[in-house]
């Protein structure tokens, strides 16, 4: 631990679990009008890449 201040370090499980599923954002890309959908995870899934093509 970097802080002796337990409590500097809750906020982040119940942050986490806010987190829109890479599933939800897929469908909300989807919704948006595009297609071709693809994903990469990064740091193990800490932050996602995301592409996506527009329909015509």
């Amino acid at each position: 631990m970097v802080s002796r201040d337990k409590e500097a370090y809750t906020y982040l499980p119940v942050s986490v679990s806010d987190f829109l599923s890479i599933g939800s954002i897929v469908h909300m890309i989807e919704s948006a009008g595009f297609g071709e959908i693809t994903n990469q995870k990064l740091l193990s899934g800490v932050a996602v890449i995301y592409k996506a093509i527009t329909r015509r």
